[in-house]
């Protein structure tokens, strides 16, 4: 549910949300969107010498336990093996350490808890531990892959977000689950290491529903790895993307053989002589974080998929010319947290064309001037309360919306104008540039204009190495360059 009480004292406004999570756009997928999900459905090519293979997730989770790990204590047992649900998993609940190391600090929820007697929806640190034939369980569900025939027996799973920058593009995100990731950069018995348990692999589908064309495609590769690629750039069979699955890492990219990384990272591999997968064939819409389809609870988890553990150190030297890695000391190898908890669920895969911008060089003093010196300015600025509470480190955005019907600001793109981070009171003050390079139709070029915009905002919350968008205003009309705009936010949600 969403209400709103709007109260009006010249330019200041008071704004209660109360409810469930907003994303970055108030989305509601419209069901003729999500019936296209199939028609762009990828095809995967898994490498034939690759024995860790895609599962279900209620296959995997029924082969696990989930314990809770404390870093100044032992781990400690939640649910017990084989009886892990895509339900009960996001209905746990465990106090963490205090500084006297008393399980007296935060009562952390393992998913999303409607009442907030709960630290949640951001990262925890309960995992699930494959307990049950974990060799064999590692393997996922490899005989439905025992050969090159086309399959498509485990399903692939996804999710639908339109893109901010443009009033009729929607990406399709395809989820692929490997119980284990094995070691990699090797196809021969030396071991280069990157082993973990748990792999979340994506891939991006970038539509114009204009004219239902393929713009971009999305193949993600171990952390902040992935490109955006062209579709000519892509192979494709009947109008379905083929994706080709790397050795060990599952690691996504357009085409076969070798993919060298950034050093002293090792090569990725790919090849066209494993089973193919047809995850068209067999998908399962999960729906909204905090609207999850029926069966498909599991995207609230909080916590790790697989074992928080420790892997070797790769250390790199030069044998004959030839540049190999052998084992050193241990750092820690932990399963990935869920689809969910990670940015490229809102935000648009670091693409500038849906990304909010960048983080304020002035983070932590509430200001941020982003207008050029000479130039004329606009000012917003407020104060933001999280349940009541001053909203510290929080990041706000100034967002010009786009008007069609104005001259300059006619290219169905929102424009990013400047951010924030709020202060020790959750105050902010922002000056932006509103003489922005912006598309001309009447002139088929881009030029400095300047006008009143029509803003709104945007308020980030850290999570881990992310910011997700908690809140979202209405637009104001035809900000003056005289307006210190005042907004004054109260967060509920």
């Amino acid at each position: 549910m969403l209400r709103k009480h709007l109260c009006f004292v010249f330019l200041f406004f008071v704004t209660e949300i109360h409810g469930v999570n907003l994303d970055l756009n108030n989305n509601v997928i419209p069901q003729p969107i999500i019936e296209k999900a199939s028609k762009y459905g990828p095809i995967v090519r898994l490498h034939s010498n690759d024995k860790f293979r895609p599962s279900s997730v209620s296959w995997y989770v029924s082969k696990t336990r989930m314990r809770y790990h404390h870093k100044r204590d032992f781990d400690h047992q939640i649910i017990n093996k084989g009886k892990v649900t895509v339900k009960n998993m996001i209905r746990q609940s465990h106090q963490d350490l205090n500084f006297y190391n008393k399980h007296k600090g935060y009562l952390y929820s393992s998913g999303y808890d409607k009442n907030r007697v709960k630290k949640s929806f951001s990262q925890s640190n309960f995992f699930l531990e494959v307990d049950v034939n974990k060799n064999e369980s590692r393997k996922g569900q490899y005989k439905s892959f025992q050969n090159r025939k086309p399959s498509q027996a485990v399903p692939c799973y996804v999710h639908i977000r339109k893109v901010v920058s443009h009033a009729n593009w929607w990406d399709f995100q395809y989820f692929f689950y490997y119980p284990y990731n094995g070691n990699i950069g090797s196809l021969k018995k030396i071991k280069l290491g990157g082993a973990h348990e748990g792999d979340w692999e994506m891939v991006t589908v970038r539509v114009n529903m204009d004219n239902e064309k393929i713009v971009s495609i999305y193949m993600a590769a171990h952390s902040g790895e992935g490109k955006w690629y062209a579709p000519q750039k892509c192979q494709f069979s009947n109008g379905h993307v083929i994706v080709y699955s790397a050795h060990h890492s599952h690691a996504s990219y357009p085409s076969a053989g070798k993919h060298k990384r950034k050093k002293p990272a090792p090569s990725d591999f790919t090849n066209n002589k494993g089973p193919i997968w047809n995850c068209y064939k067999n998908l399962i819409y999960v729906g909204e974080v905090d609207r999850p389809k029926k069966d498909q609870e599991w995207i609230q988890y909080s916590g790790y998929w697989g074992e928080i553990g420790d892997r070797p150190i790769l250390n790199f030297l030069k044998i004959e010319g030839v540049e190999i890695g052998i084992t050193g000391p241990t750092m820690p190898s932990d399963g990935p947290h869920g689809p969910a908890f990670k940015d490229s669920w809102y935000f648009g895969n670091k693409d500038k064309n849906n990304y909010y911008g960048p983080i304020p060089t002035k983070a932590g003093s509430g200001t941020n001037n982003c207008t050029p010196k000479g130039k004329k300015s606009g000012v917003v600025k407020g104060r933001i309360k999280y349940f009541g509470q001053n909203a510290i480190g929080y990041k706000v955005v100034i967002i010009d919306s786009d008007k069609a019907f104005k001259i300059g600001d006619e290219d169905k793109k929102d424009d990013f104008m400047c951010a924030a981070i709020t202060d020790r009171s959750g105050k902010f003050y922002i000056t932006y540039d509103r003489s922005t390079l912006r598309w001309d139709k009447t002139k088929h070029t881009r030029r400095f204009t300047q006008y009143r915009p029509d803003i709104y905002l945007v308020v980030l919350k850290k999570l881990g190495n992310y910011w997700r968008p908690i809140y979202k205003s209405g637009v104001k009309n035809n900000h003056r360059m005289s307006d210190k705009y005042t907004k004054n936010i109260h967060i509920r949600n």
